[in-house]
């Protein structure tokens, strides 16, 4: 059985045992009488997040001696977004490289991975605050010290061999030689240090990469605000503050790679929140389906058309750079 599909059953299995114990017919009460006007506030600051996403990747860029357009860059991150969204661990989102092809392979994937280096360290860095204060403000631990220090550590050591390749290429350097067919290693090992030069590039332009992750910062407050409306909608009762501590977590669950968008897991999570200040089970699942609905799937949509009116051949892309 394929990983694919694996994460799928994982999930779907996660999904239905969850339903299962849940009042469903509440739930989709709760889900019927949305309000309207709260829904489109949300849409609004929905499209505000995509072009946000789209500055962030820009200024990425700007910091490696490249350039895009913030509306061709918004329309790229959905198409990214939308292969991102089938595929565990969210891998999908580097097709959106493809489509740079002012640029070579490797400073298009470059410019992906350091997007995404920006929002594991922006989540790692509210997973603790929210965790803090989560049990201060509880006195119970949704996310354990153990694994945000877990979390923490394993961030930097990933920036470590980021900008210290030759220690990770003495690490892989045996499994590379006994993994990698004979024909293929120069190929391989040439795009891997067009990888590593082209994130160094950001040394040269630092001011463009810390707008980067300002403008990464300002994406949080807004996706924040726009969780909270989405639950307004649906008539929950809940503060500004407590969806800021839910936030970190429902992208956690997104990482996962045992699910397909977090599908399962994220319900898990939002039910196990919400109890915590007494929000019912059918109240949570009805807030994370409208969130699947509107913060992923409808991208996900967008995503998917924006590639049909530009599609590329995505396996034999990557062969051709």
């Amino acid at each position: 059985m394929s990983l694919k599909k694996f994460a799928f059953l994982i999930g779907f299995a996660i999904f239905v045992f969850i339903l299962s114990k849940v009042n469903l017919p509440k739930a989709m009460e709760i889900l019927s009488g949305i309000k309207v006007e709260f829904y489109f506030l949300s849409l609004a600051l929905l499209v505000v997040m995509v072009l946000l996403k789209g500055l962030k990747w820009k200024l990425v860029l700007n910091s490696q001696q490249s350039d895009i357009g913030i509306l061709k860059a918004s329309k790229y991150f959905c198409i990214g977004f939308f292969f991102s969204s089938i595929t565990p661990g969210r891998i999908g989102d580097f097709v959106r490289a493809l489509y740079l092809k002012e640029n070579n392979l490797s400073t298009s994937i470059s410019s992906v991975l350091l997007d995404r280096v920006i929002d594991i360290i922006l989540l790692v860095a509210f997973s603790a605050i929210a965790s803090v204060v989560f049990t201060e403000v509880y006195g119970g631990s949704v996310i354990s010290q153990q694994i945000i220090l877990a979390m923490i550590f394993a961030v930097c050591v990933g920036l470590f061999f980021l900008f210290r390749e030759k220690y990770l290429k003495i690490i892989f350097r045996p499994l590379f030689n006994l993994i990698v067919p004979e024909n293929y290693k120069q190929r391989i090992a040439f795009g891997f240090n067009g990888i590593f030069l082209s994130v160094k590039k950001i040394f040269l332009r630092k001011k463009e990469f810390i707008f980067a992750v300002l403008v990464g910062a300002v994406f949080w407050v807004i996706a924040v605000v726009f969780s909270y409306f989405l639950a307004v909608s649906l008539g929950i009762v809940i503060s500004l503050e407590a969806m800021f501590l839910l936030y970190p977590l429902i992208l956690l669950a997104d990482l996962l790679p045992i699910s397909f968008s977090g599908v399962g897991t994220r319900e898990a999570i939002v039910i196990l929140f919400f109890s915590f200040i007494s929000l019912s089970a059918e109240q949570a699942v009805a807030f994370s389906l409208l969130l699947f609905l509107t913060g992923y799937l409808l991208v996900a949509l967008v995503g998917y058309i924006f590639f049909v009116s530009e599609p590329i051949d995505i396996k034999n892309s990557f062969a051709a750079k």
